[in-house]
């Protein structure tokens, strides 16, 4: 939200947010755009960033929508659309009024309503990227025209490369969920028992070889590493689509370029932000058996569609589901194998990502017509496969066991589905996530009028006195506070204003720390118990709101 607010009143730069100091290497662009649109349109950043979350999440639940209605000719299965973002992870089983799991450290395990809570870039890159998932996946499970093929499979890579400007984990988990997904299509397509083992041996090597490494190449090159896996079904596809692969490819990577540039310039030039992101990844795995149990509401579905597509002999699908599943065992687990980047993340993330794309396969298999022909395993008019035509399958009944399987998979969906929803409804009834914070109000706007006034003099940051909250104070009124998100960017006086900051919450104001920060106000709130020391400060301006006022005060630069 800083980073939008810095945006709507005119700041570009890539510094930390807070303090308009120092150097900010975390993905911006989407928080630039909400920015550029509360800029343009005149909104207040608050309403800028709902209004860009809302956009995103029609987006994808739309495309999802759409997509199970082309498949299944079925109006009524847009409907079905929401499922799968209010599957839990039986949360509700462990505790009296939890909606979530907390593991060690700050691990937590949450269904997929808890990652789109939040409206910021994981959302923004998970529904955009999973959408283009999805549509490039429907266009393979009925036959489809190349050119329509080609088209959304380059739209597709755009976005998701896009994503990578967005949040580096959605980006990463879409990127490990594509290839994976498209390697093992590949490999079922054309059977190849030799590709197959490669890629085994490679996922053994990974675990072997990849501690090694990561202690040599660091934590980014390891996570590429994590993909070679893939190759072997990736190369097969490559010679099938007569190198479009590479083309796609590229095209990702060009628009994934210039936050992967950026990020590694920081790595290379020592940034002691990124170094810390790295060395603070400790205990945060989901090697709990609970994250399995968890994962049901995503593995109960997969297994249904592994299950009809082999009965049906649906090679798009089982390459999807099974793409899948390796991708997920891959990521959940990275710290087993050097890259130790928030596993639990990857959970969140590939536990939505799998959600919507498991109900895209099972309406696929459930309501095709083909007999159990292959839609990737012919090219008439245009379709494509293999480099040359593959001989048609005959055309073969749906038989009892493939009705019993689908009825008893639409049943295990329904299960699992009704077993975590106390999950989402305790969190929907959760005061924490239903509190709404209005920035308009006669206190915030005097908050707000405060430090922006004091930001005009252009003369040190905005310290928030006690019961005033420095992160509403940014967005209230865009001036530099003296405040810093630890996961996010580190100021130019990173151990000052940490010092400050530690003596603000233990209830005084550490002058030396401040002046050390380069802070030069103070707004305090007169209706607030707590009160700090205002011998070193000089009453400025006072902001009057409902019964109290909002004070702004001036720390001296030659005060004693």
């Amino acid at each position: 939200m800083a980073i939008a607010t810095n945006v709507a009143h005119g700041t570009l730069a890539d510094v930390e947010p807070d303090t308009l100091t120092g150097v900010n290497h975390y993905p911006r662009l989407y928080y630039s755009a909400v920015g550029m649109l509360a800029r343009v349109t005149g909104l207040h950043p608050v309403a800028a960033w709902n209004l860009g979350g809302l956009i995103v999440q029609v987006v994808l639940v739309g495309t999802l929508a759409t997509v199970l209605v082309v498949l299944t000719r079925r109006w009524w299965t847009a409907l079905l659309a929401p499922l799968p973002f209010i599957l839990g992870t039986f949360a509700w089983t462990r505790s009296d009024t939890g909606w979530f799991t907390s593991l060690e450290s700050h691990a937590v395990l949450w269904g997929p309503f808890g990652v789109l809570y939040s409206l910021n870039g994981e959302t923004a890159g998970l529904c955009v990227g999973t959408a283009a998932l999805v549509a490039t996946a429907a266009t393979w499970l009925r036959p489809t025209s190349v050119r329509v093929r080609v088209v959304v499979a380059t739209v597709s890579a755009l976005t998701i490369g896009l994503t990578a400007n967005f949040q580096t984990y959605s980006f990463l988990t879409l990127v490990y969920v594509a290839c994976y997904a498209l390697a093992a299509t590949a490999i079922w397509h054309r059977r190849s028992v030799v590709a197959a083992a490669v890629s085994a041996g490679l996922v053994v090597a990974l675990f072997v070889v990849g501690p090694h490494f990561a202690e040599a190449a660091g934590q980014l090159p390891t996570l590429v590493l994590g993909l070679t896996p893939s190759a072997p079904g990736l190369i097969l596809l490559a010679l099938s689509s007569r190198w479009r692969l590479l083309g796609a490819v590229a095209l990702a990577a060009l628009a994934a370029a210039p936050q992967l540039v950026w990020t590694m310039s920081g790595i290379l030039g020592g940034d002691p932000f990124l170094s810390y992101r790295v060395g603070s990844n400790v205990n945060l795995g989901v090697g709990s058996p609970w994250a399995l149990v968890g994962a049901a509401g995503v593995l109960v579905p997969t297994a249904a569609v592994i299950v009809l597509a082999v009965l049906r002999r649906r090679r798009v699908e089982l390459g999807i589901a099974t793409g899948y599943l390796v991708a997920t065992a891959i990521l959940v687990v990275n710290d087993r194998w050097g890259a130790n980047a928030e596993p639990y993340r990857f959970w969140i993330d590939t536990f939505l990502i799998g959600a919507v794309l498991q109900l895209v396969l099972l309406a696929s298999l459930l309501t095709s017509t083909d007999g159990g022909r292959d839609p990737a395993a012919t090219r008439s008019e245009g379709q494509v496969g293999d480099a040359t035509p593959s001989p048609r399958r005959p055309r073969v009944r749906s038989s009892g066991r493939v009705r019993t399987v689908g009825i008893l998979a639409v049943v295990s969906l329904a299960a699992v589905t009704a077993a975590g929803l106390p999950d989402f409804l305790r969190y929907r009834s959760s005061p924490e996530m239903t509190a709404v914070w209005d920035p308009t109000t006669p206190r915030e706007e005097a908050i707000g009028g405060a430090a922006a006034q004091a930001a005009s003099a252009d003369s040190g940051l905005v310290l928030a006195g006690p019961c005033v909250d420095p992160r509403r104070m940014k967005v209230t009124s865009g001036a530099p506070v003296a405040y810093f998100h630890l996961g996010m960017a580190w100021p130019e006086r990173y151990d000052e204003i940490t010092r400050l900051l530690d003596a603000a919450n233990a209830g005084f104001l550490d002058v030396s720390a401040a002046r050390d920060s380069e802070v030069g106000w103070v707004v305090t709130d007169s209706a607030c118990e707590a009160t700090w020391d205002h011998s070193e400060l000089a009453e400025v301006d006072r902001f009057g709101y409902d019964d109290a006022e909002i004070v702004l005060w001036r720390l001296e630069p030659g005060s004693a």
